[in-house]
């Protein structure tokens, strides 16, 4: 057996162990979670990063939230933070972000996705809140959409999948949680959520 057939075989092994739990989805990294979409391709679900500032991040790094419109995602995901892409809205022309998600969410007022990054303290010695060095997609630790605040609520308070049901048409956010929740109700069925 190939080394990549062996690699498919436990990858598909871990995640029928992760759907006996009301969580699989969510107990899945980011990249679990990729791996699952490529290998089932008419999957409904969504890739959710861990709760913001929750993930490890490397040595002598810090840790940077970047606000930006949700339809620059993808992109984001391919190229990284660019100085290309750069609005300078703000100020000059730069990378802005800063050193915790809930300052990002603020300035976002509640709507725009975060990118939560890892990036060297001296690319801000000229400016706490602005570089002009660009983010690697690899130093990119997961966005953040406005809805996946409300999965990490649902998941961790064990809110019932019918509450969360009656509240699909209260907005955007709520569609989009219901949607992912019916998603991994109907690829394990076996969740009670």
């Amino acid at each position: 057996m190939s080394n990549s057939v062996q690699h498919m075989n436990n990858l598909q092994r871990r995640i029928l162990l992760f759907a006996a739990n009301a969580n699989w989805w969510s107990d899945l990294s980011p990249k679990q979670q990729q791996q699952y979409l490529t290998t089932h391709p008419n999957s409904k679900l969504s890739i959710i990063p861990p709760p913001p500032g929750t993930t490890p991040i490397p040595p002598g790094q810090m840790r940077r939230f970047h606000v930006t419109d949700p339809t620059d995602v993808a992109s984001i995901k391919q190229v990284g933070l660019t100085m290309q892409h750069a609005k300078g809205i703000e100020g000059p022309r730069a990378i802005y972000s800063w050193t915790n998600a809930k300052d990002a969410k603020q300035y976002a007022g509640g709507s725009g996705a975060i990118v939560e990054f890892h990036h060297d303290p001296k690319n801000y010695d000229a400016h706490p809140y602005a570089t002009t060095t660009e983010v690697a997609p690899d130093n990119i630790i997961g966005i953040h959409l406005p809805w996946h605040h409300n999965y990490h609520y649902v998941k961790q308070h064990n809110v019932p999948f019918k509450n969360v049901e009656r509240a699909r048409n209260a907005g955007e956010n709520y569609a989009k949680l219901y949607q992912q929740l019916l998603a991994e109700r109907e690829e394990n069925p076996s969740q009670e959520t």
